[in-house]
């Protein structure tokens, strides 16, 4: 059965509390003598980041992500405001 502590215990002893709730314990908080809240552990989830990889499978980029870009760049070579392409400017 989790320990259950008070409203004002839990003010004044919080740090202590979620440091309890991190290696596993379930604290229910009571007001009076009615539980009303708990603190506990969250759930890990797959480990964390692990550096260069850890993202693999889990992002998706489309093979034409680029392609709005260049259609905005074809715009900008065609329009009123850009009418031509300043000498030294490179593709």
């Amino acid at each position: 059965m989790p320990e259950t502590v008070t409203i004002h215990e839990a003010k004044t002893q919080f740090s202590k509390l979620v440091r309890r709730a991190e290696a596993g314990e379930e604290i229910v908080v009571r007001r009076g003598r009615e539980p009303v809240a708990r603190i506990v552990p969250l759930e890990k989830r797959g480990g964390g980041v692990t550096g260069r990889g850890s993202l693999k499978d889990e992002i998706w980029i489309a093979p034409d992500f680029d392609e709005a870009d260049k259609e905005i760049e074809r715009m900008f070579e065609r329009s009123e405001v850009f009418p031509e392409r300043l000498p030294g400017d490179s593709d």
